[in-house]
C-alpha cells in the first residue's frame, strides 16, 4: 500500500464491507475514536452506508458470502468517486489485485489488516524512516492473532480453538468481547 502521491490526508469515516461480524466487531474495537466507523456485510449495505455518508476510505472484502467484492468495488467506485477503496483478501492474488484495479480500488490488502495500519498509510504517515510498523498492544495483537485463526479456519470455532490450543469456549468469550 501507498500513499496517493504521497499528500498528506485527513481520513475521518471508514466503511468495511465484510461478511464475518467477528471481524467487524474486532476493527470496531481496535479503531481509535477519532474515527468513525461504519460497517456493512452486503453491497447493498455498502451502497446504502456511502449513499448516507461521506466516506474517505472504504475496505472491501473480497468473497461476501455469495456476492463478489469486486462488485461493489466497481459500484462504490461509481457512486463515490472521492472515496479511496481497497480490496481485502485472505487469498490474495495477482490476478484478483488486477482486476480490483480495473474495478476502482485504489490499493489491495491481505487479510487479517489493521485499519490503523490502513489509515497511516493513506495519510501519508510512511517514510523511509518510520517504515516499520508501530508496535501494537498485546491486546490488538491477541484480537488480530484469533481472527487470523478463525478464518484460516473458515470460522470453524472448534477447529480455531484446537489451532489455538485453547478451550472452544475461552476462544467463545474471547470473540464476545
Amino acid at each position: 500500500m501507498s500513499a496517493a502521491g504521497g499528500a498528506q490526508r485527513v481520513i475521518k469515516t471508514i466503511l468495511v464491507v465484510d461478511d464475518d461480524p467477528v471481524l467487524l466487531a474486532a476493527l470496531g474495537r481496535s479503531l481509535p475514536r477519532r474515527f468513525s466507523l461504519l460497517t456493512a456485510s452486503t453491497v447493498g449495505e455498502a451502497m446504502a452506508a456511502i449513499s448516507g455518508s461521506a466516506v474517505d476510505v472504504a475496505v472491501v472484502d473480497a468473497f461476501l458470502g455469495g456476492e463478489h467484492g469486486l462488485d461493489a468495488i466497481d459500484r462504490l467506485h461509481k457512486q463515490s468517486p472521492s472515496t479511496t477503496l481497497i480490496l481485502a483478501s485472505g487469498r490474495m492474488t495477482f490476478d484478483l489485485a488486477v482486476r480490483a484495479a480495473r474495478a476502482g480500488a485504489h490499493d489491495v490488502t491481505v487479510k487479517p489488516f489493521s485499519l490503523v495500519e490502513i489509515v497511516r498509510v493513506l495519510e501519508g504517515g510512511v517514510t523511509a524512516e518510520n517504515s516499520n510498523p508501530p508496535l501494537l498492544s498485546l491486546d490488538q495483537m491477541t484480537t488480530e492473532y484469533i481472527q487470523r485463526a478463525v478464518q484460516e479456519c473458515e470460522g470453524n470455532i472448534s477447529k480455531a480453538a484446537r489451532l489455538l490450543g485453547i478451550d472452544r469456549n475461552t476462544l467463545k468469550r474471547y470473540l464476545r468481547r
